[in-house]
């Protein structure tokens, strides 16, 4: 169980490029959907700042559809994803061990992602982790998409905690962002797109190179 000393009741996780190395299956998926309906595709480089937002801003820069029909192109790349880039996602070296150590320890564990829910759901089976976790939120669950603060405060309201209770943990700036908005402490991990000078100038709390050294990173006194 979580006890009164420790500084945090709930962790909330990003998954792509925190718990799951998904980048290039992201890009390539989008590369694909791009190809189908006519337009260039765009280089990885271009494409991972975007990653962990929302897919209509892919379509956004790199398609000249209207908004009303993004829809067309998120759709077509939902299917493509779980027909190819969900059964090829991993996780990080230690991320099984560590999320099975802090659920055991009694911290509360969530996801805030920008995927819709069923396909965060399919990941994390994919990946084995889906039973671990407390609530999952997405775009599906949100009006306002991160880095908005609404993911977070519909989290924290869930489990009738305040924001000093809880803590984001993920790969980019939105992530980071997201957790400042919503008043809530945040820890960035250099696993992802984002490298670490980006990540500084954001302002996490801390920042660690990999996952697993989180739990030793929560035991050290506030």
């Amino acid at each position: 169980m979580v006890t009164t000393t420790q500084r945090f009741q709930l962790l909330a996780f990003d998954l792509d490029g925190t718990l799951v190395d998904s980048a290039q299956g992201i890009v390539d998926t989008v590369n694909q959907v791009l190809a189908e309906h006519g337009f260039a595709t765009a280089a990885y480089s271009q494409m991972a700042p975007w990653i962990g937002l929302p897919l209509q801003v892919f379509w956004e820069r790199l398609t000249d559809f209207q908004p009303e029909n993004y829809g067309i192109l998120t759709e077509r790349y939902r299917t493509i994803y779980r027909e190819i880039a969900i059964p090829s996602s991993r996780l990080f070296a230690g991320v099984a061990e560590t999320i099975d150590q802090l659920k055991s320890a009694g911290y509360r564990l969530t996801i805030a992602s920008s995927k819709i829910t069923p396909v965060s759901s399919a990941v994390l089976q994919q990946v084995g982790l889906f039973g671990y976790f407390d609530l999952l939120m997405g775009n599906d669950s949100v009006s306002q998409p991160k880095p908005h603060a609404e993911m977070l405060a519909k989290t924290l309201a869930h489990f009738g905690l305040n924001a000093t209770q809880a803590l984001m943990i993920g790969d980019t700036i939105h992530d980071i962002t997201l957790g400042h908005n919503a008043q809530v402490a945040s820890l960035a991990v250099t696993t992802g797109t984002h490298d670490l000078a980006t990540l500084t100038a954001a302002q996490p709390l801390a920042i660690l190179n990999q996952l697993h050294e989180l739990p030793a990173w929560l035991a050290q006194p506030a």
